[in-house]
């Protein structure tokens, strides 16, 4: 079987996995997502951030009631041009 490649515009790998400093089972599930992506081959390049997380997206609010969540994202320096619009793709 052919690998699965998840790579953005530019075939660049990298994806960032923000967890919540203050959850250990955030950073846990980073952890364990980062892990998974390797076991399956997916040709994916995480970065894993805690002390250095954003908190502007969906997954701030879970955060604020101590629910665990990650944000994944591309590389947050390389964004694609067809991010929040009707090209983007997986």
């Amino acid at each position: 079987m052919r690998p699965l490649r998840c790579q953005d515009t530019d075939d660049n790998p990298e994806m960032d996995i923000h967890c919540n400093r203050m959850d250990q089972a955030s950073q846990d599930m980073g952890e364990e997502l980062a892990e998974l992506m390797d076991a399956y081959d997916l040709n994916i390049n995480p970065e894993i951030h805690i002390y250095d997380a954003v908190e502007a997206s969906d997954h701030y609010w879970f955060w604020q009631y101590d629910i665990p969540a990650l944000l994944l994202s591309e590389d947050w320096d390389n964004f694609s041009p067809h991010l929040h619009q009707t090209a983007d793709r997986l």
